[in-house]
C-alpha cells in the first residue's frame, strides 16, 4: 500500500519526535537564550561553519589552526569573574570591582556593561558542543525512523525533511533543530543509510560500556585543594607564633584554632599572577597566662586566649594564585597597611629593599651600656652577639670578628625601651633577623654573602635558642656576665663576659677557652 503525503509527514515526524522526546525539555530550557541568537548563524554553526566574536569576550583566540585557544592572562580574569560569583557577588558589583582595579573589557574599555560580565556565564564553546549536540542529535533520530520502518520509506522520509524545511512547524514545543538545521546533510545521511551489522552494534555497546565506567572513576587528586591550601599557609603562621611564645621555656600554648580567615583583595598587575590577601585572625591558649609577657601591642581576649594582634595590627596573608598551583609569598600587617596602603605594602614585600651593610666605628675604651651585649648565636666555629654598638659575628678558628654591622642607621640599636632591637639567629647561623619592636618592618642579614634586605615583619620559624645565664654562673657572680648562654652537647656552656665594662674586655668564654673579642691590630 503506498502511504500518501500526509501519512509520511506525520509517521516520520511522529518517529522522530518520540525517539527523541527526551532532548526536548532541555532544548526547550535554553529557547530563551537561543532568540537572541539569528537563523543564520545557527544554520552555520550547522554546516560547521563556525565564527566566534572574540572581541566580545575574555579568555580566547582564534588559534593558527583556526580553533580557539585559551588566553591565559584574559583566562585569570574570568576565574576572578567567577569566583566573585560564587562569593555572592552581583554582576554590577563585579563590574564595579573590575573598574576599580582597572581591568580592561573585551573592548579595551575602562567601563564594564553589566551585559558584558553577564556575558562571560555562557561559553561559547558550550554553545558550539550544544549545535554539534543537535546535529549528532538529527542524524540518530533519522536512523532510529529508517531502523523502525522498511528501506522504502527513505525517499519518503526524505521528501517530509524538505517540508519540514519551507517553514512549516507542527508543534512549537519540538526541539529547535528539526527542520532548521543541515537539511542537506540530513538527506544525504538518510539515503546512504544501512542498518549497522549485529557485530557492530555489540562492539559499540562495549566502547560506550567501557568509557562510561572510566568516566566514573575518579582520578588520583594529587594537589591539595585551594582552601586548604590558604588553610595550610595560615597554620604554618600560626605555628611559628606558637614556636616563638615557647622559646621561653616558662611558656606552654596548650591549644589554638582560627577564626577567621578571608580574602579581602586580589590585585591582578602586580605579578605574572593573581596576587590574593587574606585577613587571618587566631586564637592561642597558653597554659599559664601569668607567665606569657604580654609587649608590643598583644592582647588577650574575655577567655584568657591570646589574640593574633601585636604592635603591627593583625597579620594579612599574601598568596600568588598560579594557574595549577598556589604560593606563599609572605606576610604583611594592618599596621603598615594602614600607613603606606595595602598595594604599596604588597608591592615592598614583592621588592625588598636592598642595602648596603656598614660597619660600626669603635674604640677598645668603649663602654658597652647599660646592659651586657646580648649572645645570639654560638656553635663550634662562629659567635653571632650584639650590642648598641652594632652586630657582630667572631670566627672561632681565625680568632678575628668577620662581620659587622652598624645598627643605628636601621633604627635597631636600642637594647631597652618600646623600640629595643629584637635579633634573632637561624640555627644555621646564616640568617639573622634585626626587628626594631616599635616597626612593620625588619631586617634580614645573610652573613654568608653580607647582604641586607629590608622587608616586612615575620617572625623567624627555627630560630636559635638560648637558656638563662643562671643555669651556668652562680647567682652571687652575676654582673659581669650576659643575660644567657649557649648550651652544647658535650654539656658546656659558652657566654659572654667583661671585667670593666669596656669593649676592650669583651670576651667569649666557652668551657676553659677564653676569647678575647675585640683586639687592637698593630
Amino acid at each position: 500500500m503506498r502511504i500518501n503525503s500526509y501519512s509520511e509527514l506525520f509517521c516520520s515526524f511522529a518517529a522522530g519526535y518520540f525517539c527523541c522526546e527526551i532532548f526536548s525539555l532541555a532544548q526547550e530550557e535554553s529557547r530563551s537564550i537561543s532568540e537572541n541568537v539569528t537563523w543564520g548563524q545557527r544554520k552555520r554553526m550547522a554546516d560547521g561553519k563556525v565564527s566566534l566574536p572574540y572581541g566580545q569576550f575574555l579568555g580566547y583566540r582564534k588559534g593558527e589552526d583556526g580553533l580557539p585557544e585559551i588566553v591565559e592572562s584574559e583566562a585569570e580574569i574570568v576565574r576572578i569573574i567567577f569566583r566573585l560569583f560564587i562569593e555572592g557577588k552581583t554582576p554590577s558589583a563585579i563590574a564595579k570591582y573590575l573598574e576599580a582595579k582597572g581591568i580592561l573589557s573585551p573592548g579595551g574599555k575602562k567601563k564594564w556593561q553589566v551585559a558584558t560580565v553577564k556575558s562571560h556565564w555562557f561559553n561559547p564553546l558550550v554553545w558550539i558542543a550544544f549545535m554539534l549536540m543537535s546535529t549528532d542529535m538529527e542524524l540518530s533520530c533519522d536512523e532510529r525512523v529508517l531502523k523502525l520502518m522498511n528501506a522504502d520509506i527513505k525517499k519518503p522520509y526524505a521528501n517530509s525533511l524538505l517540508s519540514l524545511a519551507a517553514g512549516r512547524h507542527i508543534l512549537n514545543s519540538s526541539p529547535l533543530a528539526f527542520g532548521e538545521g543541515n537539511v542537506k546533510g540530513r538527506i544525504k545521511n538518510v539515503l546512504k543509510y544501512k542498518k549497522p551489522k549485529y557485530w557492530v552494534i555489540i562492539f559499540s555497546i562495549i566502547i560506550v560500556t567501557v568509557g562510561g565506567i572510566g568516566l566514573m572513576l575518579n582520578p588520583e587528586v594529587k594537589e591539595t585543594d585551594e582552601i586548604e591550601q590558604i588553610t595550610d599557609f595560615a597554620w604554618k603562621f600560626i605555628n611559628k607564633d606558637i614556636a616563638n611564645y615557647e622559646s621561653n621555656p616558662e611558656v606552654n600554648i596548650i591549644d589554638s584554632k582560627i577564626t577567621r580567615l578571608e580574602l579581602i583583595e586580589t590585585f591582578v598587575k602586580l605579578s605574572v599572577a593573581p596576587i590574593e590577601i587574606y585577613e587571618l585572625e587566631y586564637r592561642l591558649l597558653p597554659e599559664d597566662l601569668s607567665k606569657v609577657v604580654l609587649a608590643g601591642g598583644m592582647q588577650v581576649d574575655e577567655d584568657g586566649w591570646l589574640k593574633e594582634t601585636s604592635s603591627m595590627g593583625r597579620p594579612l596573608l599574601v598568596v600568588l594564585r598560579n594557574r595549577d598551583s598556589t604560593e606563599f609569598i609572605g606576610v604583611t600587617w594592618t599596621g603598615e597597611v594602614g600607613k603606606l596602603g595595602l598595594e604599596p605594602a604588597i608591592k615592598s614585600l614583592l621588592e625588598p629593599t636592598v642595602l648596603v651593610p656598614t660597619s660600626p666605628e669603635l674604640s677598645l675604651e668603649q663602654d658597652l651600656g647599660v646592659g651586657m651585649p646580648e649572645l645570639d648565636y654560638a656553635s663550634d666555629d662562629i659567635v653571632i652577639f650584639h650590642g648598641y654598638f652594632g652586630l657582630f659575628v667572631y670566627d672561632l678558628n681565625t680568632l678575628q670578628i668577620i662581620r659587622s654591622i652598624d645598627l643605628k642607621p636601621l633604627n635597631c640599636h636600642q637594647t631597652q625601651g618600646s623600640n629595643y632591637c629584637d635579633v634573632s639567629v637561624s640555627v644555621d647561623g646564616n640568617t639573622v633577623h634585626l626587628h626594631p619592636m616599635e616597626s612593620e618592618n625588619m631586617y634580614i642579614y645573610t652573613v654568608s654573602s653580607n647582604t641586607l634586605q629590608e622587608t616586612p615583619y615575620q617572625r623567624m620559624e627555627k630560630r636559635f635558642t638560648s637558656v638563662p645565664i643562671e643555669d651556668v654562673i652562680d647567682s652571687t657572680k652575676l654582673g659581669i656576665y650576659g643575660y644567657n648562654a649557649a648550651r652544647f652537647d658535650t654539656g658546656e656552656y659558652g657566654y659572654l663576659q667583661t671585667s670593666n665594662w669596656t669593649l676592650g674586655t669583651l670576651s667569649y668564654v666557652r668551657g676553659d677557652m677564653v676569647y678575647p673579642l675585640f683586639v687592637m691590630k698593630e
